[in-house]
């Protein structure tokens, strides 16, 4: 039993290779030919040995080296694997950008890293004549012909690769310390950050998640992907993990929270790396409410922690539609590799309520901000953790910035996440709150009282069963001081005229839990809460409504 909020694991050793190579070192007993599949195509070991050879040389061709950052916009395919690791290969830097995103947001990229060549879908180069920052040429993953653009030439990758035959292309030349990818943060709280990753982050990452979920490898279980190649959750934990274990990964191109229905018929996946939206639209869904859902065994969601309520929802309906899964949190930080805290392992039950445990090779601690000690078991901290995993630094216009660790007297390096928890003395985490969301106001006396949001809504879930979701948020007051102000979202069954009599019942009920300082002071309804690009609340987006809005 603990003590003190902290957890020492010796850290995850890797072998110095690239990841490709560390791929090809996957387990072998049991583990699928095929490595995923993209609605009717399939992408096998062989095919990926064979394509990313060819997919380097003809990139080599058009000047890509080793140390180059390429962006890849495209949406999740496997073409966009393949280039993955033939750019691995290469020794060059992936970042992936997000498909959908905004000509601006593509444009801040491509000026930070200064990128020569940018691979994207055809759906890139119908806008690329918008970007202002040009690469000096493209490459089209989804087109057999040339296509034309008012500045830049953009070639096909199938025709790049009969043009070129270059044998002397050296592959495999990068070793664990070197640049291999460059992730985001997910920016629901403030603008996304770049996570430069090595060799060495990403294969501790995947070696540390299969020691904690104990995958069951094996040809007949998928697993389906559901977040962007752009976080480290998407592509790290619900891609390359899964690919190395063994199990085949069902990629979901055009996925959206009301398509849903169509990928389950299509790969009938097992496990299922989600977040919370997901599993919210997908209780809603009409069609899915007459599947059998059966081959769901191991539903995990990470990014905003599940509240009980919408837990204890989700189970119910999977259990209903013939599922013996039990939905779990675990906790995800992309400075980490998309995953920090797991609920132990898939084959185990986990504690209700919790983030999950450090997974193997990760040590954390929480600490008092004022002392820099860990605090006592059940008192909160702020997250804080060191591992093999933990990123290089934060890419910013051209450099690496690697401000945001300290390092302690042993010489390890820590990262303090904007997180704060508690744990108990068996180890299980427990989230209270964020940096960006908590706030010091004033109570009654005068004094200062930290407001955790996250406290709040759940006080607001747990004493109004009509409740869908909500979410808190806070707002400057007159006083230079600030007041909570919550968004609810209503079950569909219950009627609008009966709203007004539920938020008077509620406001009642709250002042038993919850001082009168941390009791919001404004209510507003929504049909649903704004999601970020990554699927999760978008609380920046709910603080300017806020500010805009009337008492």
């Amino acid at each position: 039993m603990l003590n003190a909020s902290i957890i020492i694991q010796k850290p995850i050793h890797t072998p110095d290779m690239d990841l490709y190579q560390f791929l090809l070192h996957r387990p072998k007993i049991n583990a699928s030919p095929i490595l995923c599949r993209c609605r009717s195509q399939e992408l096998s070991f062989s095919r990926l040995q064979q394509d990313s050879a060819s997919y380097a040389v003809a990139l080599a061709s058009v000047g890509v080296k080793k140390g180059d950052i390429v962006p890849i916009c495209s949406e999740p395919s496997i073409e966009a694997i393949i280039m993955f690791f033939a750019l691995n290969r290469l020794g060059a830097v992936t970042t992936f950008l997000n498909n959908t995103a905004s000509i601006q947001e593509i444009n801040r990229y491509m000026e930070d890293f200064s990128a020569s060549i940018l691979v994207g879908s055809k759906n890139l180069i119908k806008r690329a004549d918008y970007l202002t920052i040009k690469a000096d040429k493209m490459v089209v993953l989804d087109s057999e012909k040339e296509i034309l653009t008012k500045d830049v030439p953009a070639i096909s990758l199938s025709k790049l690769i009969r043009e070129s035959a270059d044998s002397s292309v050296i592959l495999d030349i990068g070793g664990k310390k070197d640049y291999a990818h460059i992730s985001y943060t997910s920016g629901s709280t403030g603008a996304p950050k770049a996570i430069m990753m090595t060799n060495e982050n990403i294969i501790a990452a995947i070696i540390s998640l299969k020691k904690a979920t104990m995958l069951r490898i094996g040809p007949k279980k998928e697993s389906l992907q559901i977040v962007p190649f752009n976080y480290p959750y998407g592509l790290i934990v619900s891609v390359l993990l899964h690919m190395y274990c063994g199990t085949i990964v069902a990629l979901s191109p055009g996925l959206t929270l009301k398509n849903i229905s169509e990928f389950f018929k299509i790969y009938r996946p097992c496990y299922i790396n989600g977040i919370p939206s997901f599993y919210t639209a997908m209780v809603q869904d009409p069609e899915i409410q007459t599947m059998d859902l059966s081959c769901i065994r191991f539903p995990i969601t990470g990014g905003d922690t599940l509240d009980a309520k919408t837990e204890q929802r989700i189970n119910a309906f999977l259990h209903e539609h013939g599922s013996k899964g039990v939905i779990s949190n675990g906790y995800g930080n992309g400075e980490g590799g998309g995953c920090i805290l797991n609920p132990t392992a898939v084959l185990r039950k986990c504690a209700s309520g919790s983030c999950g445990r450090p997974i193997p090779g990760l040590s954390v601690k929480l600490i008092d901000d004022k002392t820099g000690n860990p605090v006592p078991i059940g008192e909160i901290g702020r997250l804080c953790f060191s591992g093999t995993n933990l990123m290089v630094g934060y890419y910013q216009n051209g450099r690496v910035a690697s401000d945001m660790f300290v390092t302690d007297e042993q010489g390890n390096r820590w990262f303090y996440t904007d997180s704060y928890m508690h744990m108990d003395r068996r180890g299980w985490m427990f989230m209270d709150g964020r940096e960006r969301r908590f706030f010091i106001t004033f109570d009654e006396h005068g004094s200062p009282y930290k407001v955790y949001c996250e406290h709040v809504q759940k006080a607001l879930l747990e004493n109004c069963p009509e409740l869908q979701s909500c979410a808190v948020v806070q707002k400057a007051n007159d006083t230079r001081s600030f007041i909570p102000v919550c968004y609810l979202c209503f079950l569909d069954d219950v009627d609008a005229s009966a709203w007004e009599a539920i938020i008077s019942r509620l406001k009642n009920s709250i002042q038993k839990v919850l001082p009168n300082c941390a009791i919001p002071k404004e209510y507003h309804i929504l049909k649903e809460l704004p999601l970020s690009q990554a699927g999760k609340v978008d609380y920046s987006a709910l603080e300017k409504l806020a500010d805009k809005c009337e008492a």
